[in-house]
């Protein structure tokens, strides 16, 4: 099989149409960054998920021996560990099944910020109440900023380059530092202490383990939600996808 000849007639087909605004479809480089290939709008065309697939089996096909090919096509067909391959139909179910979710959990979002750290969050409306009182506030960075990473030996922030590092805190990340020492979280934040220091924190109420930044649902775990607009009474994770702004008495 001429697997260049089909791949060619793959991109000329979509580079001539033209697609719906509501049809989710991705970037594709028609020559592959691994080979040269730019950033350009020349060299750029929209995929719809399964042609996408496709057209990376049909490179590494026409060329088996490229490792830049055999990369891009197996990132295609399996998960980020590697695992659970998928067929093109499949692949494209999930990615268009993805996009629709996103639309609907951000419905009605809003940013929030640290003054602090400057993290940047988006969260639902009925989650802001309780950032607020962490310390976070409504907006996002309003301008291009150089950021790193500082850290005190038991913590790390995402950083303004600009700003001066604070006392007991150096660049870079906690890395290789934290191999001696135990993780303790609270409200999704994480530290990493002596192991002489363990019993302190977790009398100040922190816990074992790694922060997952999920605070709305840790402090929310177990207790029930009703929803303003049907009265429904439930737990957290399902009232927040199906309750509150996305409910049908809206």
């Amino acid at each position: 099989m001429n697997y260049k000849k089909h791949y060619d007639a793959l991109i000329t087909k979509a580079q001539i149409r033209t697609l719906n605004k509501e049809d989710y479809s991705e970037l594709h480089h028609i020559i592959p960054r691994g080979e040269g290939g730019k950033d350009e709008p020349d060299n750029l065309v929209r995929l719809l998920p399964r042609e996408h697939f496709v057209a990376h089996w049909l490179l590494h096909r026409d060329n088996p021996k490229s490792s830049s090919r055999a990369f891009a096509f197996q990132m295609m067909c399996t998960t980020r560990l590697g695992a659970y391959k998928v067929s093109s139909r499949a692949y494209a179910e999930g990615k268009i099944a993805c996009s629709k979710a996103f639309k609907e959990v951000r419905t009605g979002s809003k940013f929030i910020i640290h003054p602090e750290t400057l993290a940047v969050k988006r969260v639902r409306p009925f989650e802001l109440d309780w950032y607020f009182e962490q310390g976070w506030k409504l907006g996002r960075l309003k301008e291009v900023t150089v950021r790193h990473w500082i850290n005190n030996g038991i913590r790390e922030r995402y950083y303004l380059v600009e700003k001066p590092i604070p006392v007991n805190w150096v660049v870079g990340r906690l890395g290789s530092t934290t191999q001696d020492k135990k993780a303790v979280s609270l409200n999704g934040e994480t530290l990493f202490v002596e192991e002489s220091e363990i019993e302190k924190y977790l009398n100040n109420g922190y816990s074992l383990g790694i922060g997952r930044h999920n605070a709305p649902w840790k402090a929310l775990k177990g207790k029930t939600l009703t929803c303003p607009n049907c009265g429904k009474v439930g737990g957290y994770q399902g009232m927040k996808v199906h309750h509150f702004e996305n409910c049908k008495h809206k």
